[in-house]
Protein backbone atom coordinates (compact mmCIF):
# COMPACT_ATOMS: atom_id res chain seq x y z
CA UNK A 1 0.00 0.00 0.00
CA UNK A 2 1.65 3.61 -1.05
CA UNK A 3 1.59 5.86 2.10
CA UNK A 4 2.31 9.47 2.20
CA UNK A 5 4.48 10.84 4.65
CA UNK A 6 5.45 14.36 5.76
CA UNK A 7 8.86 14.63 7.61
CA UNK A 8 9.95 17.27 9.87
CA UNK A 9 12.72 17.94 12.06
CA UNK A 10 11.18 20.93 14.14
CA UNK A 11 13.11 23.76 16.55
CA UNK A 12 16.10 23.68 13.44
CA UNK A 13 16.51 27.68 12.94
CA UNK A 14 16.28 28.07 17.01
CA UNK A 15 19.06 25.58 17.38
CA UNK A 16 21.10 27.50 14.62
CA UNK A 17 20.20 30.74 15.81
CA UNK A 18 21.78 29.77 19.40
CA UNK A 19 25.55 30.51 18.11
CA UNK A 20 28.21 33.17 19.39
CA UNK A 21 30.46 32.86 16.69
CA UNK A 22 30.45 32.59 13.09
CA UNK A 23 31.56 28.66 13.77
CA UNK A 24 28.53 27.96 15.82
CA UNK A 25 26.50 28.94 12.81
CA UNK A 26 27.95 27.41 10.24
CA UNK A 27 28.57 23.94 11.84
CA UNK A 28 24.91 24.14 13.09
CA UNK A 29 23.61 24.38 9.85
CA UNK A 30 26.22 21.41 9.07
CA UNK A 31 24.45 19.17 11.64
CA UNK A 32 21.21 19.66 10.07
CA UNK A 33 22.23 18.98 6.58
CA UNK A 34 23.43 15.80 7.88
CA UNK A 35 20.26 14.75 9.18
CA UNK A 36 18.45 15.38 6.58
CA UNK A 37 21.23 13.53 4.01
CA UNK A 38 20.11 10.72 6.40
CA UNK A 39 16.50 10.59 5.75
CA UNK A 40 17.67 10.68 2.32
CA UNK A 41 19.94 7.84 2.54
CA UNK A 42 17.75 5.86 5.04
CA UNK A 43 13.81 6.46 2.80
CA UNK A 44 15.72 5.79 -0.84
CA UNK A 45 18.02 3.22 0.56
CA UNK A 46 16.53 1.33 3.43
CA UNK A 47 12.52 1.69 2.48
CA UNK A 48 12.65 1.87 -1.49
CA UNK A 49 10.70 5.15 -1.19
CA UNK A 50 10.70 8.31 -2.91
CA UNK A 51 11.40 11.87 -1.81
CA UNK A 52 8.99 13.80 -3.93
CA UNK A 53 10.06 17.12 -2.03
CA UNK A 54 12.16 18.75 -1.49
CA UNK A 55 13.98 18.33 -5.34
CA UNK A 56 17.28 17.41 -5.96
CA UNK A 57 20.27 16.35 -3.57
CA UNK A 58 21.31 18.08 -0.31
CA UNK A 59 24.05 20.04 -0.43
CA UNK A 60 27.00 19.19 2.19
CA UNK A 61 27.67 21.64 4.85
CA UNK A 62 24.23 23.95 3.28
CA UNK A 63 20.74 22.97 4.81
CA UNK A 64 17.91 21.81 2.71
CA UNK A 65 14.58 22.06 3.49
CA UNK A 66 13.73 20.47 7.14
CA UNK A 67 10.76 19.10 5.76
CA UNK A 68 10.17 16.39 3.40
CA UNK A 69 7.63 14.77 1.58
CA UNK A 70 8.29 10.62 0.96
CA UNK A 71 6.04 8.02 -0.84
CA UNK A 72 6.79 4.42 0.20
CA UNK A 73 5.20 1.16 -0.60
CA UNK A 74 4.53 -0.91 2.83
CA UNK A 75 1.83 -2.65 4.23
CA UNK A 76 2.23 -0.90 7.48
CA UNK A 77 3.30 2.15 9.06
CA UNK A 78 7.32 2.19 9.10
CA UNK A 79 7.21 6.29 9.95
CA UNK A 80 8.33 5.60 13.94
CA UNK A 81 11.36 3.25 12.31
CA UNK A 82 12.38 6.14 10.11
CA UNK A 83 12.31 8.38 12.95
CA UNK A 84 14.44 5.82 14.90
CA UNK A 85 16.93 5.35 12.40
CA UNK A 86 17.33 8.96 11.74
CA UNK A 87 18.20 9.71 15.23
CA UNK A 88 20.27 7.01 15.80
CA UNK A 89 22.24 7.46 11.78
CA UNK A 90 22.68 11.42 13.54
CA UNK A 91 24.34 10.30 16.43
CA UNK A 92 26.48 7.99 14.20
CA UNK A 93 27.80 10.40 12.44
CA UNK A 94 28.62 13.16 15.21
CA UNK A 95 30.50 10.38 16.80
CA UNK A 96 32.52 9.34 14.14
CA UNK A 97 33.03 13.10 13.14
CA UNK A 98 34.45 13.62 17.01
CA UNK A 99 36.03 10.24 17.05
CA UNK A 100 39.34 11.97 17.81
CA UNK A 101 38.16 14.38 20.10
CA UNK A 102 39.32 12.81 23.67
CA UNK A 103 36.97 15.33 25.83
CA UNK A 104 34.36 13.40 24.58
CA UNK A 105 34.85 10.11 23.80
CA UNK A 106 34.32 9.19 27.28
CA UNK A 107 30.85 10.09 27.24
CA UNK A 108 29.29 8.26 24.90
CA UNK A 109 25.96 7.82 26.67
CA UNK A 110 25.57 11.24 28.02
CA UNK A 111 26.34 12.06 23.89
CA UNK A 112 23.76 10.19 22.72
CA UNK A 113 21.46 11.52 25.61
CA UNK A 114 21.74 14.49 24.64
CA UNK A 115 21.89 14.54 20.78
CA UNK A 116 18.56 12.13 21.02
CA UNK A 117 16.66 15.51 23.07
CA UNK A 118 18.12 17.37 20.02
CA UNK A 119 15.94 16.48 16.99
CA UNK A 120 12.74 16.93 17.21
CA UNK A 121 11.23 15.36 14.98
CA UNK A 122 7.83 15.73 13.74
CA UNK A 123 5.61 13.72 11.10
CA UNK A 124 2.17 12.84 10.04
CA UNK A 125 1.18 9.66 7.64
CA UNK A 126 -1.91 9.10 5.64
CA UNK A 127 -2.73 6.24 3.64
CA UNK A 128 -2.23 7.11 -0.27
CA UNK A 129 -5.23 6.57 -3.02
CA UNK A 130 -3.92 7.16 -6.41
CA UNK A 131 -7.09 9.60 -7.14
CA UNK A 132 -7.10 11.87 -4.12
CA UNK A 133 -3.36 12.82 -4.14
CA UNK A 134 -3.96 16.26 -3.25
CA UNK A 135 -6.81 15.89 -0.70
CA UNK A 136 -4.11 13.83 0.95
CA UNK A 137 -1.62 15.95 0.96
CA UNK A 138 -3.38 18.66 2.00
CA UNK A 139 -4.81 16.59 4.84
CA UNK A 140 -1.52 15.65 6.37
CA UNK A 141 -0.26 19.21 5.65
CA UNK A 142 -2.23 20.86 7.59
CA UNK A 143 -1.87 18.21 10.51
CA UNK A 144 1.46 18.56 10.51
CA UNK A 145 1.67 22.54 10.60
CA UNK A 146 -1.29 21.91 13.68
CA UNK A 147 1.32 19.36 15.45
CA UNK A 148 4.30 21.61 14.90
CA UNK A 149 2.31 24.62 16.34
CA UNK A 150 1.38 22.41 19.83
CA UNK A 151 3.64 22.14 22.13
CA UNK A 152 4.03 20.28 25.51
CA UNK A 153 4.92 21.43 28.83
CA UNK A 154 6.22 20.06 31.75
CA UNK A 155 5.59 21.71 34.86
CA UNK A 156 8.62 20.14 37.15
CA UNK A 157 11.35 21.03 39.42
CA UNK A 158 14.65 21.14 37.98
CA UNK A 159 15.92 17.83 39.13
CA UNK A 160 18.94 17.87 41.57
CA UNK A 161 21.55 16.11 38.66
CA UNK A 162 20.40 19.18 36.52
CA UNK A 163 20.86 22.07 38.74
CA UNK A 164 23.90 24.14 37.67
CA UNK A 165 25.34 27.15 35.50
CA UNK A 166 24.26 27.03 32.19
CA UNK A 167 25.93 26.71 28.64
CA UNK A 168 27.47 29.80 27.61
CA UNK A 169 25.60 29.57 24.13
CA UNK A 170 22.44 27.98 24.34
CA UNK A 171 22.01 28.69 28.24
CA UNK A 172 19.19 25.65 28.62
CA UNK A 173 21.47 22.87 28.99
CA UNK A 174 24.17 22.12 31.71
CA UNK A 175 27.82 23.17 31.31
CA UNK A 176 30.00 19.91 30.83
CA UNK A 177 33.39 21.57 29.83
CA UNK A 178 35.12 24.96 30.72
CA UNK A 179 37.88 26.98 30.49
CA UNK A 180 38.75 28.93 33.70
CA UNK A 181 36.04 29.08 35.31
CA UNK A 182 37.03 30.64 38.78
CA UNK A 183 33.31 29.82 40.80
CA UNK A 184 33.57 25.89 39.95
CA UNK A 185 31.16 25.31 43.25
CA UNK A 186 28.49 26.66 40.42
CA UNK A 187 28.92 23.76 37.83
CA UNK A 188 27.60 20.91 37.45
CA UNK A 189 29.59 17.57 38.87
CA UNK A 190 30.61 16.20 36.33
CA UNK A 191 31.89 19.02 33.97
CA UNK A 192 35.68 19.28 33.28
CA UNK A 193 38.29 21.83 32.43
CA UNK A 194 39.53 21.57 29.17
CA UNK A 195 42.05 23.97 27.48
CA UNK A 196 40.75 23.90 23.83
CA UNK A 197 41.94 27.31 21.89
CA UNK A 198 38.18 26.95 20.55
CA UNK A 199 36.74 28.01 24.24
CA UNK A 200 37.00 31.51 25.30
CA UNK A 201 38.46 31.97 29.45
CA UNK A 202 35.22 31.72 31.56
CA UNK A 203 33.32 30.64 28.74
CA UNK A 204 31.57 27.07 29.45
CA UNK A 205 29.80 24.73 26.93
CA UNK A 206 26.87 22.10 26.81
CA UNK A 207 27.71 18.64 24.71
CA UNK A 208 25.28 19.57 21.70
CA UNK A 209 27.19 23.23 21.71
CA UNK A 210 31.23 21.79 22.61
CA UNK A 211 30.21 19.69 19.63
CA UNK A 212 28.98 22.45 16.94
CA UNK A 213 31.79 24.57 18.20
CA UNK A 214 34.51 21.79 17.82
CA UNK A 215 33.52 19.85 14.67
CA UNK A 216 36.77 18.97 12.73
CA UNK A 217 37.42 21.99 10.44
CA UNK A 218 40.47 23.67 8.48
CA UNK A 219 42.08 26.01 10.11
CA UNK A 220 40.32 28.65 8.15
CA UNK A 221 37.23 27.89 9.01
CA UNK A 222 37.92 27.51 12.25
CA UNK A 223 39.20 31.18 12.11
CA UNK A 224 36.32 33.09 9.98
CA UNK A 225 34.24 35.58 11.73
CA UNK A 226 32.31 38.38 11.55
CA UNK A 227 35.25 40.46 11.60
CA UNK A 228 36.73 38.60 8.62
CA UNK A 229 33.52 39.49 6.59
CA UNK A 230 33.36 43.26 7.78
CA UNK A 231 36.71 43.18 5.97
CA UNK A 232 36.15 41.53 3.26
CA UNK A 233 37.06 43.99 0.54
CA UNK A 234 40.23 44.69 2.48
CA UNK A 235 41.53 41.89 2.41
CA UNK A 236 40.81 40.91 -1.46
CA UNK A 237 42.40 44.23 -2.09
CA UNK A 238 45.66 43.60 -0.11
CA UNK A 239 45.88 39.93 0.20
CA UNK A 240 49.22 39.30 -2.08
CA UNK A 241 51.02 41.90 -0.89
CA UNK A 242 54.03 41.50 1.49
CA UNK A 243 53.10 43.83 4.05
CA UNK A 244 49.65 42.42 4.36
CA UNK A 245 51.03 38.64 4.37
CA UNK A 246 53.43 39.65 7.56
CA UNK A 247 50.38 41.46 9.05
CA UNK A 248 48.18 38.33 8.58
CA UNK A 249 51.38 36.23 10.31
CA UNK A 250 51.61 38.08 13.01
CA UNK A 251 47.95 38.13 13.71
CA UNK A 252 47.77 34.86 13.11
CA UNK A 253 50.69 34.22 16.24
CA UNK A 254 48.99 36.79 18.62
CA UNK A 255 45.74 35.73 18.40
CA UNK A 256 46.96 32.07 20.50
CA UNK A 257 47.49 34.31 23.25
CA UNK A 258 45.23 37.42 22.49
CA UNK A 259 41.51 37.78 23.57
CA UNK A 260 41.31 38.71 19.92
CA UNK A 261 40.77 36.77 16.97
CA UNK A 262 43.09 36.81 13.89
CA UNK A 263 40.72 38.81 11.82
CA UNK A 264 40.04 41.03 14.51
CA UNK A 265 43.83 41.72 15.30
CA UNK A 266 43.89 42.83 11.35
CA UNK A 267 42.09 46.09 13.01
CA UNK A 268 44.82 48.44 12.97
CA UNK A 269 43.47 49.73 16.45
CA UNK A 270 43.57 46.40 17.75
CA UNK A 271 47.15 45.36 16.52
CA UNK A 272 48.54 48.03 17.61
CA UNK A 273 47.32 47.26 21.05
CA UNK A 274 48.81 44.01 21.07
CA UNK A 275 52.21 45.16 19.68
CA UNK A 276 55.56 45.57 21.71
CA UNK A 277 56.18 49.74 21.86
CA UNK A 278 59.33 49.22 19.47
CA UNK A 279 57.42 47.57 16.51
CA UNK A 280 54.60 49.92 17.02
CA UNK A 281 56.23 52.13 14.21
CA UNK A 282 56.91 49.51 11.76
CA UNK A 283 53.42 48.43 12.25
CA UNK A 284 52.09 51.27 11.32
CA UNK A 285 54.48 51.98 8.46
CA UNK A 286 52.64 48.35 6.71
CA UNK A 287 49.44 49.51 7.33
CA UNK A 288 49.99 53.39 5.42
CA UNK A 289 50.70 50.93 2.50
CA UNK A 290 47.79 48.74 2.10
CA UNK A 291 44.79 50.31 0.40
CA UNK A 292 41.23 50.74 1.28
CA UNK A 293 39.57 51.56 4.35
CA UNK A 294 38.76 48.77 7.19
CA UNK A 295 35.31 48.44 7.21
CA UNK A 296 33.64 47.95 10.82
CA UNK A 297 30.33 46.73 9.56
CA UNK A 298 28.88 44.17 7.87
CA UNK A 299 25.70 42.47 6.39
CA UNK A 300 23.22 39.69 8.04
CA UNK A 301 21.21 38.85 4.68
CA UNK A 302 17.85 36.89 5.11
CA UNK A 303 15.66 35.66 2.01
CA UNK A 304 12.55 34.03 2.35
CA UNK A 305 10.18 32.39 -0.42
CA UNK A 306 6.99 33.90 0.29
CA UNK A 307 3.87 31.58 1.37
CA UNK A 308 5.71 28.62 0.34
CA UNK A 309 4.08 26.20 2.18
CA UNK A 310 0.19 27.51 0.41
CA UNK A 311 1.78 27.85 -3.27
CA UNK A 312 2.78 23.85 -2.38
CA UNK A 313 -0.40 22.63 -1.28
CA UNK A 314 -2.00 23.89 -5.02
CA UNK A 315 -4.04 26.88 -3.12
CA UNK A 316 -2.41 29.10 -6.50
CA UNK A 317 -2.33 26.48 -8.91
CA UNK A 318 -4.27 27.72 -11.67
CA UNK A 319 -3.87 25.05 -14.26
CA UNK A 320 -6.73 22.18 -13.08
CA UNK A 321 -5.32 19.55 -15.55
CA UNK A 322 -1.86 19.45 -14.13
CA UNK A 323 -1.64 16.83 -11.11
CA UNK A 324 -0.78 18.15 -7.63
CA UNK A 325 2.34 16.07 -7.64
CA UNK A 326 3.65 16.88 -10.68
CA UNK A 327 3.43 20.45 -9.52
CA UNK A 328 4.87 20.59 -6.81
CA UNK A 329 7.77 18.79 -8.45
CA UNK A 330 8.27 21.39 -10.97
CA UNK A 331 7.70 24.35 -8.22
CA UNK A 332 10.55 22.17 -6.31
CA UNK A 333 12.67 21.96 -9.13
CA UNK A 334 12.74 25.69 -10.13
CA UNK A 335 13.34 26.25 -6.24
CA UNK A 336 16.01 24.09 -5.96
CA UNK A 337 17.68 25.64 -9.39
CA UNK A 338 17.32 29.00 -7.70
CA UNK A 339 19.11 28.37 -4.50
CA UNK A 340 21.78 26.27 -6.35
CA UNK A 341 22.79 29.60 -8.28
CA UNK A 342 22.87 31.53 -5.29
CA UNK A 343 25.51 28.88 -3.94
CA UNK A 344 27.84 29.83 -6.93
CA UNK A 345 27.96 33.72 -5.45
CA UNK A 346 29.55 32.66 -2.69
CA UNK A 347 32.13 30.31 -4.52
CA UNK A 348 33.05 33.58 -6.56
CA UNK A 349 33.43 35.85 -3.49
CA UNK A 350 34.71 33.78 -0.75
CA UNK A 351 34.90 36.41 1.83
CA UNK A 352 31.25 36.54 2.29
CA UNK A 353 29.78 33.38 3.97
CA UNK A 354 26.96 31.32 3.12
CA UNK A 355 25.04 29.59 6.26
CA UNK A 356 22.17 27.67 4.92
CA UNK A 357 20.01 27.76 1.55
CA UNK A 358 17.22 25.67 0.69
CA UNK A 359 13.39 25.06 1.44
CA UNK A 360 12.39 28.61 1.25
CA UNK A 361 15.02 30.48 2.79
CA UNK A 362 18.19 31.40 2.87
CA UNK A 363 21.09 32.97 5.53
CA UNK A 364 24.01 34.56 4.67
CA UNK A 365 26.81 37.09 5.58
CA UNK A 366 28.25 39.64 3.73
CA UNK A 367 30.60 42.78 3.25
CA UNK A 368 28.38 45.35 3.19
CA UNK A 369 28.95 46.40 -0.70
CA UNK A 370 28.24 42.64 -1.69
CA UNK A 371 25.07 42.50 0.46
CA UNK A 372 23.95 44.97 -2.63
CA UNK A 373 25.04 42.96 -5.35
CA UNK A 374 23.73 39.41 -4.24
CA UNK A 375 20.61 41.17 -4.10
CA UNK A 376 20.65 42.65 -7.69
CA UNK A 377 22.25 39.29 -8.59
CA UNK A 378 19.23 37.28 -6.29
CA UNK A 379 16.25 39.19 -7.76
CA UNK A 380 17.28 39.36 -11.91
CA UNK A 381 17.61 35.00 -10.85
CA UNK A 382 14.28 34.75 -9.24
CA UNK A 383 12.33 36.63 -12.33
CA UNK A 384 14.19 34.25 -14.66
CA UNK A 385 13.12 31.01 -12.99
CA UNK A 386 9.73 32.02 -12.14
CA UNK A 387 8.76 34.57 -14.08
CA UNK A 388 9.76 33.78 -17.69
CA UNK A 389 7.08 34.42 -20.09
CA UNK A 390 7.96 30.72 -21.17
CA UNK A 391 5.86 29.71 -18.36
CA UNK A 392 3.89 31.98 -15.95
CA UNK A 393 2.46 29.55 -13.69
CA UNK A 394 4.65 31.01 -10.64
CA UNK A 395 4.71 34.71 -12.01
CA UNK A 396 3.39 35.57 -8.63
CA UNK A 397 5.17 34.22 -6.62
CA UNK A 398 6.95 37.05 -4.45
CA UNK A 399 10.37 36.78 -1.86
CA UNK A 400 10.55 39.04 1.10
CA UNK A 401 14.79 40.18 1.90
CA UNK A 402 16.21 41.79 5.17
CA UNK A 403 19.50 43.55 4.97
CA UNK A 404 20.80 44.56 8.04
CA UNK A 405 23.96 46.66 8.68
CA UNK A 406 26.03 45.27 12.08
CA UNK A 407 29.03 46.19 13.69
CA UNK A 408 31.20 42.87 13.73
CA UNK A 409 31.82 43.35 17.71
CA UNK A 410 28.09 43.39 17.94
CA UNK A 411 26.65 39.81 19.68
CA UNK A 412 25.80 37.32 17.07
CA UNK A 413 23.44 35.54 18.44
CA UNK A 414 21.23 38.86 19.71
CA UNK A 415 21.73 40.59 16.04
CA UNK A 416 20.48 37.01 14.83
CA UNK A 417 17.41 37.23 16.93
CA UNK A 418 16.87 40.59 15.76
CA UNK A 419 17.22 40.22 12.14
CA UNK A 420 14.87 37.10 12.00
CA UNK A 421 11.92 39.09 14.31
CA UNK A 422 12.11 42.15 11.95
CA UNK A 423 11.40 40.16 8.91
CA UNK A 424 9.03 38.54 10.42
CA UNK A 425 7.15 41.52 11.15
CA UNK A 426 7.21 43.33 8.23
CA UNK A 427 6.19 40.31 5.93
CA UNK A 428 2.78 40.04 8.71
CA UNK A 429 2.27 43.53 8.10
CA UNK A 430 2.73 43.76 4.34
CA UNK A 431 0.89 40.66 4.20
CA UNK A 432 -1.83 42.08 6.35
CA UNK A 433 -2.57 44.06 3.94
CA UNK A 434 -3.37 42.80 0.60
CA UNK A 435 -6.76 40.55 0.29
CA UNK A 436 -4.52 38.23 -1.44
CA UNK A 437 -1.84 37.92 1.13
CA UNK A 438 0.99 39.45 -1.23
CA UNK A 439 4.01 40.29 0.52
CA UNK A 440 7.38 40.83 -1.50
CA UNK A 441 9.11 43.08 1.48
CA UNK A 442 12.39 44.32 1.84
CA UNK A 443 13.58 45.80 5.06
CA UNK A 444 17.12 47.21 5.49
CA UNK A 445 18.04 47.84 8.32
CA UNK A 446 21.43 49.43 10.31
CA UNK A 447 22.58 49.11 14.01
CA UNK A 448 25.56 51.57 14.80
CA UNK A 449 28.33 51.01 17.56
CA UNK A 450 26.20 53.28 19.55
CA UNK A 451 23.27 50.41 19.65
CA UNK A 452 20.71 53.47 17.80
CA UNK A 453 18.78 51.14 15.49
CA UNK A 454 16.73 52.45 12.26
CA UNK A 455 14.80 50.43 10.10
CA UNK A 456 13.49 51.63 6.42
CA UNK A 457 11.23 49.21 5.02
CA UNK A 458 8.90 48.47 1.35
CA UNK A 459 8.19 46.35 -1.16
CA UNK A 460 10.30 45.06 -3.57
CA UNK A 461 9.09 46.61 -6.75
CA UNK A 462 7.82 49.81 -7.09
CA UNK A 463 5.95 50.56 -10.51
CA UNK A 464 7.74 47.37 -11.58
CA UNK A 465 11.24 48.52 -10.95
CA UNK A 466 13.64 46.53 -8.24
CA UNK A 467 13.33 49.14 -5.30
CA UNK A 468 17.30 48.20 -4.64
CA UNK A 469 17.98 49.42 -8.22
CA UNK A 470 16.22 52.76 -7.62
CA UNK A 471 18.24 52.76 -3.77
CA UNK A 472 21.36 52.43 -5.24
CA UNK A 473 21.24 55.05 -7.94
CA UNK A 474 19.75 57.56 -5.53
CA UNK A 475 22.72 56.01 -3.02
CA UNK A 476 25.22 57.01 -6.22
CA UNK A 477 24.57 60.67 -6.55
CA UNK A 478 25.94 61.58 -2.60
CA UNK A 479 28.46 58.83 -3.08
CA UNK A 480 29.42 60.32 -6.46
CA UNK A 481 30.12 63.63 -4.54
CA UNK A 482 27.43 65.35 -6.45
CA UNK A 483 24.89 66.30 -3.40
CA UNK A 484 26.12 66.22 0.65
CA UNK A 485 23.06 64.81 2.77
CA UNK A 486 19.98 66.94 4.00
CA UNK A 487 17.73 64.84 5.12
CA UNK A 488 18.44 66.09 9.08
CA UNK A 489 17.60 69.72 8.10
CA UNK A 490 14.30 68.37 6.63
CA UNK A 491 13.51 65.98 9.06
CA UNK A 492 13.25 68.99 12.02
CA UNK A 493 11.18 70.50 9.68
CA UNK A 494 8.61 68.24 8.93
CA UNK A 495 9.18 65.15 11.32
CA UNK A 496 6.24 66.43 13.91
CA UNK A 497 3.66 66.46 10.91
CA UNK A 498 4.05 62.52 10.74
CA UNK A 499 0.94 61.75 12.29
CA UNK A 500 -1.81 63.64 10.19
CA UNK A 501 -3.89 61.66 9.08
CA UNK A 502 -6.66 63.05 6.62
CA UNK A 503 -5.71 62.39 2.95
CA UNK A 504 -5.63 66.33 2.33
CA UNK A 505 -3.63 66.92 4.83
CA UNK A 506 -1.02 64.28 3.81
CA UNK A 507 -1.32 65.52 0.55
CA UNK A 508 -0.21 69.30 1.57
CA UNK A 509 2.31 67.83 3.66
CA UNK A 510 3.95 66.17 0.82
CA UNK A 511 3.80 69.09 -1.68
CA UNK A 512 5.69 71.76 0.97
CA UNK A 513 8.16 68.49 1.49
CA UNK A 514 8.76 68.56 -2.27
CA UNK A 515 9.59 71.90 -2.12
CA UNK A 516 11.70 72.23 0.25
CA UNK A 517 13.76 69.27 -0.48
CA UNK A 518 14.71 70.41 -3.78
CA UNK A 519 15.70 73.66 -2.86
CA UNK A 520 17.58 71.56 0.22
CA UNK A 521 19.59 69.24 -3.02
CA UNK A 522 20.01 72.18 -4.73
CA UNK A 523 22.08 73.82 -1.93
CA UNK A 524 23.53 70.21 -1.01
CA UNK A 525 24.88 70.26 -4.88
CA UNK A 526 28.52 70.76 -4.31
CA UNK A 527 28.96 71.70 -7.86
CA UNK A 528 26.47 74.74 -7.93
CA UNK A 529 28.41 77.56 -8.31
CA UNK A 530 30.98 75.87 -11.18
CA UNK A 531 30.90 78.16 -14.33
CA UNK A 532 29.15 75.82 -16.99
CA UNK A 533 27.08 73.01 -15.27
CA UNK A 534 23.69 74.71 -14.22
CA UNK A 535 22.19 72.99 -16.82
CA UNK A 536 23.73 69.50 -15.93
CA UNK A 537 23.13 70.27 -12.60
CA UNK A 538 19.40 71.18 -12.87
CA UNK A 539 18.68 68.12 -14.63
CA UNK A 540 21.05 66.02 -12.22
CA UNK A 541 18.03 67.74 -9.18
CA UNK A 542 15.47 66.85 -10.84
CA UNK A 543 16.28 63.36 -11.64
CA UNK A 544 16.93 62.95 -8.00
CA UNK A 545 13.91 64.56 -6.76
CA UNK A 546 11.68 62.36 -9.01
CA UNK A 547 13.42 58.93 -7.81
CA UNK A 548 12.69 60.54 -4.20
CA UNK A 549 9.25 61.52 -5.05
CA UNK A 550 8.22 58.14 -6.56
CA UNK A 551 9.32 56.23 -3.30
CA UNK A 552 7.79 58.36 -1.16
CA UNK A 553 4.46 58.48 -2.97
CA UNK A 554 4.87 54.62 -2.90
CA UNK A 555 5.28 54.90 1.01
CA UNK A 556 1.90 54.30 2.20
CA UNK A 557 2.67 51.22 4.98
CA UNK A 558 2.25 53.34 7.93
CA UNK A 559 -1.25 53.52 9.00
CA UNK A 560 -2.50 56.70 10.25
CA UNK A 561 0.87 58.53 9.05
CA UNK A 562 2.40 60.80 6.29
CA UNK A 563 5.11 58.07 6.41
CA UNK A 564 8.11 60.15 7.30
CA UNK A 565 9.72 58.48 9.72
CA UNK A 566 10.01 55.74 7.33
CA UNK A 567 11.30 58.04 4.48
CA UNK A 568 13.79 59.95 6.69
CA UNK A 569 15.13 56.58 7.86
CA UNK A 570 15.70 55.35 4.16
CA UNK A 571 17.84 58.91 3.71
CA UNK A 572 19.75 58.43 7.39
CA UNK A 573 20.41 54.66 6.37
CA UNK A 574 22.05 55.71 2.70
CA UNK A 575 23.95 58.47 4.45
CA UNK A 576 25.31 55.35 7.15
CA UNK A 577 26.32 53.09 3.80
CA UNK A 578 27.95 56.13 2.39
CA UNK A 579 30.05 56.85 5.78
CA UNK A 580 31.18 53.13 5.64
CA UNK A 581 32.00 52.95 2.01
CA UNK A 582 33.12 55.99 0.56
CA UNK A 583 36.47 56.19 2.17
CA UNK A 584 37.30 53.11 0.54
CA UNK A 585 36.93 54.94 -3.01
CA UNK A 586 39.02 57.81 -1.62
CA UNK A 587 41.77 55.33 -0.17
CA UNK A 588 41.82 53.71 -3.89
Amino acid sequence: MNRLLLFSIGSVQEYIMESKKLIDLTNSSAMISSIMNGVKTIIEEDFGGTIILPYGEVCENIQTSNQLLIIYDAEKSKAYEIEKKVKNQFKACIQKLMKNDKNVQNLKEEMDEELEELIESYWVEVELKEKDYEEVYKKAYYSLEAIKNTRVFQNEEEKEKLKGRKCSICGKRNIRFYKKINRKKDLHENAVEIQSSQLKEKEGLCIPCYIKRCLPQDEEKIQNSTAKIALGRWIEENENKDYYKELEKIATEKAKESKHGKYQLLYKENSLKEISPEKKEEIENYYETLTKKQEKYYCIYRFDIDNLGKWMSGEYKEDKNQSLQEYQQELSMKIHGFFKKSIAFFEKNKNNTLVYTGGDDLLGLFNVEDSFRFSREIEKEFKRIFQSKENEKFKKLTFSQGLFIIHYKDTLKESLKITKERLEAIKESFGSMHHKQEKNGLIIAVLTDGYEYKEFYFKNHINRKYIIDSLINIFNCFHDNKFTFFHNELAKMFISLDEYEELEEKRTIRDMIFVQQKRLIRRSNKKEKQEGQNNKVEREIKKLQKRLEEIFYANTFDQGTVGLKNYFNMLYIMEKIHIILKEDDQNE
